[in-house]
């Protein structure tokens, strides 16, 4: 054989595969690929250097991993590469512009692209039947995408989720116009539970993916969840029952059953962006000194530390300003016991929270029956757009609306469905056991001297941060005046004005009663 200016006589050739998930299902399969490249050199007469495999990915660009391996690889003149051997060339590239871009690299490097199912060589005729081929595998990937982009507008416009289902849920054939996902029997109640803690802002992100992941969260291949994963999910408002596509901002909400209640959700987004107090303890915490760092010195507004000095024969505990400006400085004992004093100085009497409790059942028996009542008619209400809406995507499959009446008016409706889906979330009163919250309640407000010696210091801490959320000042001998919680503040309401209570969910069980 002559060796040629540009040296096409190498006799090295490397074998390109590469498949997508679809494709691998079609039989394209990396093996039989590489099998067939194999056996196509051997009759040429070409040894194989080397084969490069991309799984899973697309042929839409060529930054893929092995591809641009594969091109270092021809690119050095001591592998000796005379050939680069494909299947065919959808392998090789779905975009007609890179395939002759990349061919014409190749071949500045003395290299010649192979394909096993297709003619192809370097004459004009094979020149004009490369470019052919790749417009045609172009074409195809376009009408392919094109369908699917339908398909899936079609699917979202009837709530159906056109992708992968979210931890939590599972894909499903979906049965007439149903969804097409359904919660996971074995993750979907930890997702909840997960919000449920979240909401609470009783723990980090940490202690909560601990918690859930003792219980069996992982993903659905087994494995344990990053905590990157897990904060996505909590941020992720699909979990309500909204679905939210990137390419245009578009937010539908889905036809599945949603995981948690948007309130619940809310309440989430709240405390992750910093809107709602977290109640988790401080850090270096001591058992010694459970109100460091929540009172703060009256003088200067500076919070007390807390520690054990050292005196002649032994150790003693103080409190004291940071600053050291001598206003404070008290024993464990004597501020504990005046913080007692405090909060049993705010404790009502039982005939007030009596008072105060049948007021807030009569509220909440009424409330529930309003409620009730613009759920019902809300419900009829999306049930007649919710029908609009699918006449109109059966008449555009039909071919019977054309694209831009469907466009001007599917967008329109889900905004529609969407708002009135919000309405009937904004209805929802939680179906709580209001007697055992009420109870818990008046443990907290009539006790909460008793609740806090008895409690651990995580849970005293918590309990402080949840009656005084601003902290409260010490001056020394006396606490002045802090800024109470919903607890107390609901004592200030007049109770012949029953309108200006707030709702009984305010009262959340942050700790066990």
């Amino acid at each position: 054989m002559t060796k040629s200016k540009k040296g096409f006589d190498r006799p090295n050739a490397v074998i390109y595969c590469r498949v997508s998930t679809d494709e691998q299902v079609e039989n394209l399969s990396l093996g039989i690929q590489q099998q067939r490249s194999i056996t196509y050199c051997s009759q040429n007469g070409w040894p194989v250097a080397e084969v490069f495999r991309d799984e899973g990915t697309s042929a839409k660009t060529t930054q893929r991993e092995q591809f641009q391996r594969m091109l270092r690889y021809c690119a050095n003149p001591p592998n000796r590469v005379g050939y680069v051997v494909v299947n065919d060339l959808s392998r090789f590239s779905r975009n007609a512009n890179d395939l002759t871009t990349t061919r014409a690299v190749l071949l500045a490097s003395g290299v010649l692209l192979r394909s096993v199912t297709e003619s192809i060589d370097e004459t004009s005729t094979g020149n004009f039947i490369t470019t052919i081929f790749g417009a045609v595998h172009q074409l195809s990937n376009d009408v392919k995408s094109e369908l699917s982009k339908t398909g899936m507008q079609a699917a979202a416009a009837m709530g159906r989720w056109p992708h992968k289902a979210p931890l939590g849920y599972l894909n499903m054939t979906p049965f007439d116009d149903g969804p097409n996902i359904t919660p996971d029997p074995k993750r979907a109640e930890l997702v909840r539970k997960a919000f449920d803690l979240a909401a609470t802002g009783l723990h980090s992100q940490a202690e909560i993916l601990r918690i859930v992941g003792n219980l069996g969260l992982d993903t659905t291949k087994g494995k344990p969840l990053s905590m990157q994963t897990f904060q996505k999910m909590l941020l992720n408002p699909f979990y309500a029952g909204l679905m939210v596509f990137p390419t245009g901002g578009v937010r539908m909400r889905g036809s599945f059953e949603p995981l948690v209640s948007q309130e619940l959700f809310d309440k989430v987004q709240d405390v992750i962006a910093g809107r709602r107090p977290k109640l988790t303890g401080y850090q270096r915490n001591h058992p010694d000194f459970p109100l460091r760092v929540f009172v703060r010195c009256s003088k200067c507004g500076v919070p007390l530390t807390g520690s054990w000095s050292s005196g002649r024969k032994k150790k003693y505990p103080y409190y004291r300003c940071r600053k050291n400006c001598d206003a404070v400085q008290a024993t464990p004992e004597k501020l504990h016991t005046k913080f007692l004093e405090w909060l049993e100085h705010l404790a009502p009497s039982p005939d007030s929270m009596e008072s105060l409790t049948d007021t807030i059942r009569a509220v909440w028996k009424e409330r529930r029956g309003d409620a009730e009542r613009l759920r019902l008619v809300l419900k009829r209400k999306l049930t007649e757009v919710e029908t609009r809406r699918s006449v109109l995507v059966d008449r555009w499959l039909d071919g019977k609306v054309d694209q831009k009446t469907y466009d001007g008016n599917i967008g329109r409706l889900t905004a529609e469905i969407e708002s009135i889906g919000c309405e009937l979330i904004g209805t929802e009163l939680d179906d709580i056991e209001l007697e055992r919250v009420l109870d818990f309640a008046e443990k907290i407000i009539l006790r909460p001297s008793r609740l806090w010696v008895e409690s651990s210091l995580e849970q005293r801490q918590r309990l402080q941060k949840t009656l005084f959320p601003d902290g409260i000042e010490f001056d020394g001998e006396e606490f002045g005046t802090a800024s109470t919680s919903l607890f107390f503040h609901l004592l200030e309401v007049d109770l012949d004005d029953s309108y200006g209570l707030a709702s009984p969910t305010g009262f959340e069980p942050v700790l066990s009663p």
